[in-house]
């Protein structure tokens, strides 16, 4: 009754499949079964460890005082607020959302002062905030808490999993369109609450740490099987004028693991990365289009890094090409 009840309680709850890890080293397994081999070491995942460089240039303040002039202005009420206790401890993406309010109401209050030191000031202050505000936008998804973690280890995907890549693309295009408004300085288009939005639906899903865990996983124990495939002696597989009843059972893990089951887990993972990488690679770049921190490049790859979509094809690719070459020699098909 115990084994029943623990039976159904699998069923139910994880439909007793092993992750595609699991099946991988049963892969791996099956395959030392049939002919013993050595594995060769399995590298290490390694998180991406981002860090900004951006600082302010923004020299020119307002005091209390000059604050007092201006409190007929909508605009003293943002002052008041960024200078507050609970101002001065607001994670980055309210300070941007204070930078953009700020630019949205000075003009307006500008217009209602006499020409004098305190509009001089909120003058200069507008428009250093205005040169600011793109690289500090940047700054802010390396160091906010919900896209900093885009790029941390996770649990791995399973086949067919995709929970929580619609909200992960809807935030990231939010978050890419405000960063086109921004860097066209179309700051009145802006509406700053759909950065509190973007960033929820980010902290809701895990999906982009997921998937980049998933990958890297997929190309690490393709080149761990890889390497160790090529120091199999291929003659003692499948000598000359021998029975080759071992390398046709050595074919059959193949296709029951690799070509049935984490071959197309592997598609998939690279079909979702496609989806991601536009936005990865236009919100990680800055305006001369370089990485807005060097450890990203693993991810999203250079004019002479691959990505990490090309690293997982090509170790894919390298695996196949050791099978193709086994199959010639030992002149039996996939089946």
């Amino acid at each position: 009754m115990r084994f029943i009840t623990s039976l159904l309680t699998c069923l139910l709850l994880s439909g007793c499949s092993d992750s595609p890890t699991d099946t991988y080293q049963t892969y791996q397994s099956r395959l030392q079964n049939v002919h013993e081999f050595k594995l060769a070491p399995l590298q290490p995942l390694k998180p991406i460890h981002v860090k900004s460089q951006w600082q302010s240039k923004q020299t020119v303040t307002f005091s209390l005082l000059e604050l007092g002039k201006i409190n007929h202005c909508k605009l003293s009420q943002f002052i008041a607020h960024h200078n507050s206790q609970l101002g001065k401890v607001a994670p980055q993406s309210e300070q941007i959302k204070y930078q953009i309010n700020f630019i949205q109401h000075a003009p307006e209050c500008i217009q209602q002062l006499a020409t004098n030191q305190i509009k001089t000031e909120l003058i200069a202050i507008e428009q250093q905030k205005r040169a600011d505000l793109y690289g500090q936008f940047k700054h802010m998804l390396l160091a906010e808490p919900e896209t900093s973690s885009l790029f941390k280890l996770g649990k791995t995907l399973n086949i067919n999993e995709a929970a929580g890549l619609n909200d992960t693309l809807e935030a990231l295009t939010t978050l890419a369109n405000l960063d086109k408004q921004i860097k066209n300085q179309l700051f009145n288009t802006i509406e700053p609450a759909e950065l509190t939005k973007a960033l929820a639906q980010l902290n809701r899903s895990q999906f982009t740490s997921q998937l980049i865990t998933s990958m890297q996983q997929q190309v690490h124990l393709n080149q761990q099987l890889t390497a160790s495939l090529d120091k199999i002696d291929l003659q003692t597989l499948c000598p000359i004028g021998k029975n080759h009843q071992q390398a046709t059972i050595f074919a059959n893990v193949f296709s029951q693991f690799y070509l049935k089951q984490l071959q197309g887990y592997q598609a998939q993972l690279t079909k979702q990365f496609r989806q991601l990488e536009p936005y990865l690679t236009r919100l990680w770049r800055n305006e001369h289009n370089q990485l807005i921190s060097p450890a990203l490049v693993r991810l999203i790859g250079s004019e002479t890094e691959p990505n990490l979509e090309q690293r997982l094809s090509t170790s894919a690719k390298q695996h196949v090409q050791w099978w193709q070459t086994f199959f010639k020699q030992c002149n039996i098909s996939p089946k």
